[in-house]
């Protein structure tokens, strides 16, 4: 079953079973605020899950779970398969946009643990959860904030917080992206700013070679007046009105 919201995260020392409270009690409250309904129900995925079947594979829960929530912290800014699974959502969210005209708020970043590397610019240039949650979650984030003060009104007000956005989005989600339309994203370069291991492995490279989807071919995303889906065509291709999948 897809998840409904997917918790996305790079664990670094040993905060995991934090992760997961926090899961936990934005799950609890996504029930209060829509149903205690399987429709509903999250997930929890990331660097240290074992969800990717090779490098260079993306998460099928991210390019499918209709709301992302990503827990930002140095370790999610300096890993390869956080950030290019992160703009592979955000590429959805700009599909939205061009078929709506409207901004979901789908994707929320939550300071969850920065402490030294700066965020890589596409991810500082969109939105981040940004409210008064307390002096701790000031200091640290919500990791922080979840260490000495569970109990706290800015906790409570940070899970609402993300509780109410998840509640928005249910009704303004991004369109979904198979796996071949993730690949055809990547060939167009943008994910590239992800750089990294997991964005040139030599595997992926040579499977890329020997099927024809070389570097050097250009891509280009189709208009949306064309297709229903966010997928790339390969340019000088005549256009067709439907999905050329």
């Amino acid at each position: 079953m897809t998840p409904f919201f997917l918790v996305h995260h790079a664990l670094a020392g040993g905060d995991g079973s934090y992760v997961q409270r926090f899961a936990g009690d934005v799950q609890d409250g996504v029930y209060e605020r829509l149903g205690r309904r399987e429709a509903f129900t999250g997930g929890v995925a990331g660097a240290e899950a074992a969800v990717p079947g090779s490098p260079g594979q993306s998460n099928a829960q991210v390019l499918l779970s209709p709301v992302l929530v990503a827990l930002y912290s140095d370790a999610y800014f300096s890993d390869p398969q956080c950030r290019v699974e992160w703009s592979l959502f955000r590429e959805r969210l700009r599909w939205h946009q061009h078929f709506t005209g409207r901004r979901s708020p789908a994707l929320i970043g939550v300071p969850w643990s920065i402490r030294a590397v700066p965020p890589p610019v596409p991810i500082r240039q969109t939105d981040m959860i940004d409210d008064d949650f307390g002096a701790e979650f000031a200091a640290g984030g919500a990791l922080r904030l979840i260490r000495a003060a569970p109990a706290s009104a800015g906790y409570r007000h940070l899970v609402g917080a993300v509780v109410e956005l998840i509640a928005r989005a249910r009704v303004d989600g991004p369109p979904s992206l198979s796996e071949r339309d993730a690949e055809l994203v990547r060939l167009s370069g943008r994910t590239a700013w992800a750089g990294g291991a997991a964005a040139q492995d030599p595997r992926r490279s040579a499977a890329r070679a020997a099927s024809g989807l070389g570097g050097e071919r250009r891509w280009r995303m189709a208009d949306p007046e064309h297709t229903r889906r966010p997928i790339l065509r390969r340019a000088g291709v005549a256009e067709r009105g439907e999905d050329d999948d």
